[in-house]
């Protein structure tokens, strides 16, 4: 089963792709996905799962959602968010 939790820094885009794997984002200078070429951001895996619990509190299956989506590019504008809604048919 995939997890959203991570052990080490992240990188996640504008467009939901996100990884652990900065080998696989491109470069030099401002990481950027692999897929579209939009910029993102870093955080440690502190920052990163101490905001997957609380937010899955209220929204149930965000984070089986966040885990689906592991170096998926949807494109700029598209949030993981939505994908949850379209996902479980929250509005």
């Amino acid at each position: 089963m995939p997890t959203a939790m991570v052990v080490g820094r992240v990188w996640y885009g504008l467009c939901t792709y996100w990884t652990e794997n900065f080998s696989k984002l491109l470069g030099p200078g401002v990481p950027l996905c692999p897929v579209c070429r939009s910029p993102g951001f870093e955080a440690t895996a502190e920052e990163w799962n101490g905001g997957l619990e609380p937010f899955e509190a209220d929204h149930p299956g965000y984070v089986a959602v966040v885990a689906a989506n592991r170096e998926i590019c949807h494109g700029r504008g598209v949030k993981i968010l939505d994908l949850w809604r379209m996902a479980t048919g929250e509005t």
